[in-house]
């Protein structure tokens, strides 16, 4: 728990709203609050922001919604339909998986947060596990943007800080650069973000992975901008070393001549990867060309620590060219990783584009492939492949020939324990033979592909002729702890995924996986323009990513996805689906089996028209309907082609995942129950464990079909609207102990409304998780959907909730409430009060071992009170804000008077290895934290402090260009934050004060000086009442630096600081009239 927080183990996400301005400023911030230690975005959530508003009034227009996952689309966020569309972007954010601290972004030209005139600003998202950290454990996302600036000094950019001693670049440091200037002043220029860390196994060009953009590193403005990058350091994920990467138009390593290269990002933990742990998303910038070689794509590539091509190294080539001329045409990207477990030809796993990877340009393009050695993985006699059109050793004449992946584990396999990617590259047909499936298989028991795969599928055709049309690419990716479906992350896009031409473009989403996570199985999805399986006239159709745990199979313990293509037929009967096989004993759908069914047949003929595809998992802690669980399709499982089309389902047996009495569901537009004239039903899955569900435990995607109305209704993706209300949204959820928004929950907002009436506009959809410390009325876990829950139909829409009922997490009464814009226990004419969520356990909770996440709506004050601000509490011992409690500050001031105006937000982290100023850990925003108004904005900036996480002796900074607390002309910047080893929870707890301000010297006369700076400020609100002075000798080591000297003693040796006593005994008698707290921490 203690090496994971965001902002005390918080994420936000700020809109175009100001977050600390008056009602006059305009519109105010949306953010989401996360707790649990491990895994969290905005509390672990991953956000879709549509147009439709969150919490303002309809006059405010509409405001963004959010998922952990952005996908920013054309539409406006927080503008006003004059200001025209906005971007959309996906973020997502686990403890192992995360860019630019865990997060991953894509930038679109749409402004955030800004108006018209300001241009388009960006967005980002903050992401701070122990090993993976940007600016002293910080992790920051710079965009042209400024944070805490007037807008005369230009916009200064947004960061990510994280300190862990296993990630850095430069030095073990990993830098992001952005054309913004970190702290320099207007004059100097813009110059660049990065990112810092530490640990000693992680790197790209050198154990360092980078994030070029335009902007100059360390270059003067003459030199032009310089790219941007980001380095990780850790052993087991890299990029060029387990790396993610999205490319952007900025130039990489040329000069201002070359053209802007492409932005990427890199994340990368030991379990999640595509192509061997590696995912990537192409865009239209070039990576190394010169401006003449046009611009090429954008990609992310996750990297297990068991995955490698190339010698144990792990390639993903794309259409651009890495290090061939421009003649030579685009040629491929791709990523070496090095672990000795997994390859191809010969325990070797190969990802094969069109590029070639070491032929010559006439050769034509070759493919990209992935080696991995490991035994437990494998295709075709426990091997996995990954066929691409490129011929892997074929000469040019012979046609490309396939790539493929091999991987040997005895638990997951497709077609006989072997997992596929068929692209439109042959395996090991003849020319003439037609272009013949890449896939992917990757078998070991906790990271795999089909299996644990991620998959982006492309135009290109899958297992059809060329007049056939492309078919699509995708990526899997399957970690025990990563899943879709139960926890999904979507980016859906315009293309349409089944529908008929006419129908129109469907949407592309993205899929994220963690243990409890999942999708069809731990699968997650990216759907493109491509079209998947219709004809060319249906248009193209999506990507998406597969991910499969151990426990997770079909047909005989297999588990498999079909796609609209056809995986073994002739071009004649029509594309067949593609499905996954996994082999684990604990999942299963009928008989504890789990299906997913698609509109494809799996095993009939052509004549008897398409059937569904489906996932069998075994394990006895997953099902739905009587511990069973389903997703299903508009296909039928078990019926003749007359009855029409059943859905399809999963089934998931285990006692702790369910929805709806433990079980989980995603609705499809196909029916679950029903005979053919009561029309297609909605499709869900159920599961059991119980640690992940949605409406207790379970996961849902809303679809245009109704899931309780009429054929005549029309389809609904609400859940009770009446048909009037019209098609409603699409959402997912996700809900480990350590994944949740509002208490460990994930929201997806749509343009749909969630609660409101047809004339307040659409409202955003949401879900919610509860983990056995976290729950909600009585024991209960609700979600509350647009309809009124306990209402009346003239109440209008109320909103969802979840209750569960663990001993260690509850609000009201061992209950967690996640209030929406409906009022919770209020009357109609109470108006919509806020949500929060609140904490009972010992290491968890606010305000009296609770937690709560507050809204624009006051938590406990009257209405003409106005708004408060929104805080979270944490109380264990190794994370907490001000005296145990950890609090987000919003627009709303905390505890001073209306007329005292908006203070900032920050957080308070007070374990031992984990703290900022005080062991507290604070975010600054543009609010001055402890000045006055009159005092101007006030910088952001993180701190840790634990022994194996430091930045600067163990200080992680983040400054703006607005002015801090105090000035750095007397203190070091090395000073400013090295506080862990001096200030500790117990010193805090023992000595009962709550340190808001601090100095740390490392001479008698600094500790003399900061003495009496905090003992004499000007304002009496800042003055201190008492000093804590601790003495600390520092070592530093491969696991941090030094320990503390307890006042007063007298240590010996070399690590004896000979000013300690001395030092001690100076602020004892500077503090004359004072008590100083003479005492240290562990």
């Amino acid at each position: 728990m203690r090496d994971f927080s965001l902002f005390g183990s918080n994420a936000f996400i700020r809109t175009s709203a100001c977050l600390l301005q008056t009602p006059s400023s305009g519109l105010q911030p949306v953010w989401v609050k996360r707790l649990h230690q491990d895994f969290s975005l905005f509390g672990s959530n991953a956000f879709i922001r549509t147009s439709a508003c969150l919490g303002q009034t309809p006059s405010s227009g509409l405001q963004p919604v959010w998922s952990n996952a952005f996908i920013r689309t054309s539409a406006c966020l927080g503008q006003t339909p004059s200001s025209g569309l906005q971007p959309v972007w996906v973020k997502r954010l686990h403890q192992d998986f995360s860019l630019f601290g865990s997060n991953a972004f894509i930038r679109t030209s749409a402004c955030l947060g800004q108006t018209p005139s300001s241009g388009l600003q960006p967005v980002w998202v903050k992401r701070l596990h122990q090993d993976f950290s940007l600016f002293g454990s910080n992790a920051f996302i710079r965009t042209s943007a400024c944070l805490g600036q007037t807008p005369s000094s230009g916009l200064q950019p947004v960061c990510f800080k994280r300190l862990h001693q296993d990630f850095s670049l430069f030095g073990s440091n990993a830098f992001i650069r952005t054309s913004a200037c970190l702290g320099q002043t207007p004059s100097s220029g813009l110059q660049p973000v990065w990112v810092k860390r530490l640990h000693q196994d992680f790197s790209l060009f050198g154990s360092n992975a980078f994030i070029r953009t335009s902007a100059c590193l360390g270059q003067t403005p003459s030199s032009g901008l310089q790219p941007v990058w980001v380095k990780r350091l850790h052993q087991d994920f890299s990029l060029f070393g387990s790396n993610a990467f999205i490319r952007t138009s900025a130039c990489l390593g040329q000069t201002p001549s070359s053209g802007l290269q492409p932005v990427c990002f890199k994340r990368l933990h030991q379990d999640f990867s595509l192509f061997g742990s590696n995912a990537f998303i192409r865009t239209s910038a070039c990576l190394v060309q010169t401006p003449s070689s046009g611009l090429q794509p954008v990609w992310f590539k996750r990297l297990h620590q068991d995955f490698s091509l190339f010698g144990s190294n792990a390639f993903i080539r794309t259409s651009a060219c890495l290090g061939q001329t421009p003649s030579s045409g685009l040629q491929p990207v791709w990523v070496k990783r090095l672990h000795q477990d997994f390859s191809l030809f010969g325990s070797n796993a190969f990802i094969r584009t069109s590029a070639c990877l070491v032929q010559t340009p006439s050769s034509g393009l070759q493919p990209v492939w992935f080696k991995r050695l490991h035994q437990d993985f494998s295709l075709f006699g426990s091997n996995a492949f990954i066929r691409t059109s490129a011929c892997l050793v074929q000469t040019p004449s012979s046609g490309l020939q396939p790539v493929w992946f091999k991987r040997l584990h005895q638990d997951f396999s497709l077609f006989g324990s072997n997992a596929f990617i068929r692209t439109s590259a042959c395996l090991v047909k003849t020319p003439s033979s037609g272009l013949q499936p890449v896939w992917v298989k990757r078998l070991h028991q906790d990271f795999s592909l089909f299996g644990s795969n991620a998959f982006i599928r492309t135009s290109a055709c899958l297992g059809q002729t060329p007049s056939s049309g492309l078919q699509p690419v995708w990526v899997k990716r399957l970690h025990q702890d990563f899943s879709l479906f139960g926890s999904n992350a979507f980016i859906r896009t315009s293309a349409c995924l089944g529908q008929t031409p006419s129908s129109g473009l469907q949407p592309v989403w993205v899929k994220r996986l963690h243990q409890d996570f999942s999708l069809f199985g731990s699968n997650a999805f990216i759907r493109t323009s491509a079209c998947l399986g219709q004809t060319p006239s249906s248009g193209l159709q999506p990507v998406w990513f597969k991910r499969l745990h151990q426990d997770f199979s079909l047909f005989g313990s297999n588990a498999f996805i079909r796609t609209s293509a056809c995986l073994g037929q002739t071009p004649s009967s029509g594309l067949q689906p593609v499905w996954f096989k996994r082999l684990h004993q604990d999942f299963s759908l009928f008989g504890s089996n789990a299906f997913i069914r698609t509109s494809a047949c799996l095993g009939q003929t052509p004549s008897s028209g398409l059937q569904p595809v489906w996932v069998k998992r075994l394990h006895q802690d997953f099902s739905l309907f009587g511990s069973n669980a389903f997703i299903r399709t508009s296909a039928c499982l078990v019926q003749t082609p007359s009855s029409g089309l059943q859905p399809v389902w999963v089934k998931r047996l285990h006692q702790d995942f369910s929805l709806f009495g433990s079980n989980a569901f995603i609705r499809t537009s196909a029916c679950l129950v029903q005979t053919p004239s009561s029309g297609l039903q909605p499709v869900w899955v159920k599961r059991l464990h119980q640690d992940f569900s949605l409406f207790g435990s379970n996961a849902f995607i809303r679809t245009s079909a109704c899931l309780g109305q009429t054929p005549s209704s029309g389809l609904q993706p609400v859940l009770v609207q009446t048909p009037s209300s019209g098609l409603q949204p699409v959402w997912f959820k996700r809900l480990h102990q350590d994944f949740s928004l509002f208490g460990s929950n994930a929201f997806i907002r749509t343009s749909a409304c969630l609660g409101q009436t047809p004339s307040s506009g659409l409202q955003p959809v949401w879900v919610k998780r509860l983990h056995q410390d976290f729950s909600l009325f009585g024991s209960n876990a609700f979600i509350r959907t647009s309809a009124c829950l306990v209402q009346t139909p003239s109440s209008g829409l109320q909103p969802v909730w979840v209750k569960r009922l663990h001993q260690d997490f509850s609000l009201f009464g061992s209950n967690a409430f996640i209030r929406t814009s409906a009022c919770l226990v209020q009357t109609p004419s109470s108006g919509l009060q806020p949500v929060w969520v609140k904490r009972l356990h010992q290491d968890f909770s606010l305000f009296g071992s609770n937690a709560f996440i507050r809204t624009s709506a006051c938590l406990g004050q009257t209405p003409s009170s106005g708004l408060q601000p929104v805080w979270v509490k944490r109380l264990h011992q190794d994370f907490s804000l001000f005296g145990s409690n950890a609090f987000i500050r919003t627009s709303a001031c905390l505890g001073q008077t209306p007329s005292s105006g908006l203070q900032p937000v920050w957080v308070k982290r007070l374990h031992q290895d984990f703290s900022l100023f005080g062991s507290n850990a604070f975010i600054r925003t543009s609010a001055c934290l402890v000045q006055t108004p009159s005092s101007g904005l006030q910088p952001v900036w993180f701190k840790r402090l634990h022994q194996d996480f430091s930045l600067f002796g163990s200080n992680a900074f983040i400054r703006t260009s607005a002015c801090f607390l105090f000035t750095s002309t007397w203190l070091s910047p090395r000073r400013w934050l090295n506080l862990q080893e001096y200030q500790s929870k117990k010193l805090m707890q023992d000595s009962g004060v709550t340190v808001q301000r601090f100095y740390v010297a490392d001479t008698a006369s600094e500790a003399l000086e900061a003495a009496k700076r905090l003992m004499s400020s000007r304002l009496q609100s800042r003055r201190a009442d008492r000093v804590l002075v601790g003495c600390q000798p520092v070592r530093c080591h491969s696991g941090g630096c030094g320990w503390t000297v307890p006042a007063g003693s007298v240590f010996h040796g070399p690590d004896y600081n000979e000013d300690g006593i001395y030092l001690l005994s100076a602020v004892k008698a500077a503090c004359q009239g004072q008590k100083p707290l003479l005492e240290s921490g562990p």
